[in-house]
């Protein structure tokens, strides 16, 4: 991950929607999680998704994966 001091506005309204979109899915597969093994495994991938959103919103840090190539 890396600070977006070189993307645009645009780019980076976009990234936001699309952590949004993970946070808020990862959020409704920990609700109807109905094992244990499915509740870790949401609980994983939300705190996941919620670190990610974090890092973005508060430090700058876009992920690897959404960067341009």
């Amino acid at each position: 991950m890396k600070p977006y001091r070189t993307l645009n506005d645009f780019r980076l309204r976009e990234i936001e929607q699309l952590l949004t979109v993970e946070l808020q899915t990862s959020r409704e597969q920990l609700c109807t999680a109905s094992t244990q093994d499915e509740k870790r495994q949401a609980l994983d991938a939300h705190l996941g998704a919620l670190q990610r959103f974090t890092e973005f919103a508060t430090n700058g840090i876009v992920p690897k994966d959404l960067l341009p190539t």
